[in-house]
């Protein structure tokens, strides 16, 4: 069978179109036979009947001729009217227009399914018609059902909820809401509703409680009379709070009933401080990281000033003046806002980095005459590491600023008569690792395959896996270097920092990306800050996951 489109075919031609093209019958209302298919309510017409023993039937009412009988399939309502008017004593009530219905392209196409179309066809006639929430409902599901059943026996176009949607309007969260009040709505509360004396927001939220909260929703309607949507909702929040659900508030819990118990566990100053600002703000750890004391301080003051933690995880009170870690317990252990400031900051502000030597040069220029080989390399004996870290810097051609001409603001400053030819005069102080930095390969293991922001993170913490670069002896520095494929190169730079009063000794590393292709910009910002050569300024870790992603896609 062909697929028929339900919803076109209903709605080309209205009901009032098709009277049109039909002859208008008279008939005795007694003698039509109301449709056992209606279920819209035929008892408050009190305004209908006025109306129309003012100015007539002005809409002929539709019937059916089955087996020689005439059947009503819109106007139950001005029928019933009739009737009533005609038995008050007005005669001329007793002859009413008609039109009979006519075979639709709707029956041709389903067939023998006349009852179901029958049945579509009422509730379709009766659009236009004011009425109650109940009957609202009541001939959404009707309609619904219909359609289901039609589509079991013949094929359609279109789903169920859209032809609804377009014939009577219900939408997809209006017809979930009377399935609700229909499943669930008791047989007291149901009866009301049917009668229009409770409203269909209530009515929905009565849905939602169990049957004895809807015992007890029902007493409430027969002390006052009418139940509103706070009685509703004050029932339905103490049904919830007997259930027990995980994260429902109680009045208990709201009111610090229920809190749990605190934990005064001491807990070491020094391990309560890396976890304190583990839980700081993104702010406050912005101010950190950027080293802004005063700001830190000022944060510091004003969010934790009056705070009280004890769950076995921290354990510090905080005043105006500073905070107490493990208050009034042995190890207790008092600090200004000024000295946490200092101790964080120390902990987790970037370090500034020492100069090193260049790692991304294109092209090395043409040497001078005067110019030494090798690398920056100071040949007047007093740099500690061997290294001029002015000519590392320096855009001219000199391995040390002891060669140049220039009397620039950067220039070291040592005597040049002290100043010799390294080939000539060797630097007893220069360290070795110098010969082996242009040497280091800077390759690991193969890049992991990484999905997602947590995978790259902990690629990137994991440094060491990279391979030593080289190391600073004199300074205490360890560099690690990865070279990606794409030509860029990443350096941790690692130093090890001395242990204090409140911290122990650790290590902390600083991340470079130098050279690769330059990101793409996203609103006009790129994602990752670019250098072509080593900058002093390490990246941050967000902009190196956008790095990896990126290399990755």
């Amino acid at each position: 069978m062909a697929k028929f489109d339900l919803k076109g075919l209903l709605n080309d031609r209205s009901v009032p179109d098709r009277q049109q093209d039909q002859k208008i019958v008279y008939r005795n209302p007694k003698d039509l036979i109301p449709s056992e298919e209606n279920f819209y309510n035929t008892e408050k017409l009190e305004r209908l009947k006025q109306s129309i023993k003012l100015l007539g039937i002005l809409q002929p009412l539709l019937i059916e001729n089955r087996d020689g009988k005439d059947y009503v399939i819109a106007g139950h309502c001005r029928r019933k009217c009739c009737i009533d008017l005609l038995n008050e004593g007005n005669d001329k009530f007793s002859r009413v227009p008609c039109v009979y219905k006519t075979s639709s392209e709707l029956e041709e196409d389903a067939g023998q399914e006349d009852d179901i179309v029958r049945q579509i066809m009422i509730i379709q006639a009766n659009c236009y018609r004011d009425k109650s929430d109940w009957e609202k409902m009541t001939e959404t599901l009707k309609m619904e059902n219909l359609v289901k059943e039609l589509r079991e026996k013949a094929p359609m176009e279109g789903k169920t909820r859209d032809i609804l949607k377009d014939l009577i309007g219900t939408s997809s969260g209006q017809l979930g809401r009377y399935h609700a009040i229909s499943t669930n709505l008791c047989e007291q509360l149901m009866s009301e509703f049917e009668e229009d004396r409770i409203k269909i927001s209530v009515a929905y939220e009565i849905s939602k409680l169990n049957k004895e909260y809807q015992k007890q929703a029902c007493e409430l309607y027969e002390e006052a009379g009418i139940l509103t949507l706070d009685d509703i909702k004050g029932l339905y929040r103490q049904q919830e709070a007997e259930k027990g659900i995980p994260g429902q508030m109680t009045i208990e819990t709201a009111t610090g009933q229920n809190r749990p118990p605190e934990d005064d566990t001491e807990i070491p100053a020094e391990t309560q401080i890396e976890r304190f600002y583990e839980s700081t703000n993104k702010n406050m750890k912005n101010y950190i990281i950027q080293e802004d004391k005063n700001m830190t301080i000022f944060m510091l003051s004003n969010l934790y000033g009056t705070a009280r933690v004890r769950n076995g995880h921290l354990n510090y009170q905080g005043t105006t003046a500073g905070i107490t870690f493990n208050p009034g317990r042995v190890f207790e252990h008092e600090l200004s806002w000024q000295s946490l400031a200092k101790i964080l900051i120390g902990k987790y502000g970037h370090k500034k980095p020492i100069k090193m030597v260049s790692v991304d040069i294109p092209e090395k220029p043409k040497k001078k005459d005067n110019e030494v080989s090798g690398p920056a390399k100071c040949i007047t004996g007093k740099s500690k590491s061997g290294i001029c870290g002015a000519a590392a810097y320096c855009d001219t051609e000199y391995n040390c600023c002891a060669q140049c001409p220039d009397d620039c603001n950067s220039r070291c400053g040592w005597l040049e008569e002290r100043c010799q030819p390294a080939a000539e005069i060797p630097d007893e102080k220069q360290p070795d690792f110098v010969e082996e930095i242009a040497d280091h390969p800077g390759e690991a293991a193969a890049l992991p395959v990484m999905k997602n922001n947590d995978q790259r993170k902990e690629w990137l913490r994991n440094y060491k896996l990279w391979g030593l670069w080289y190391e600073d002896k004199n300074i205490g520095v360890k560099y690690y270097k990865y070279d990606f494929e794409n030509g860029a190169c990443l350096i941790a730079e690692e130093y090890i920092l001395p242990g204090t009063e409140w911290m122990p000794e650790h290590e902390t590393a600083f991340l470079h990306l130098v050279g690769g292709p330059e990101p793409e910009c996203k609103g006009g910002i790129p994602k990752w800050t670019y250098h072509a050569r080593y900058y002093k300024f390490p990246n941050s870790e967000t902009e190196l996951v956008e790095f990896l992603k990126e290399l990755q896609k």
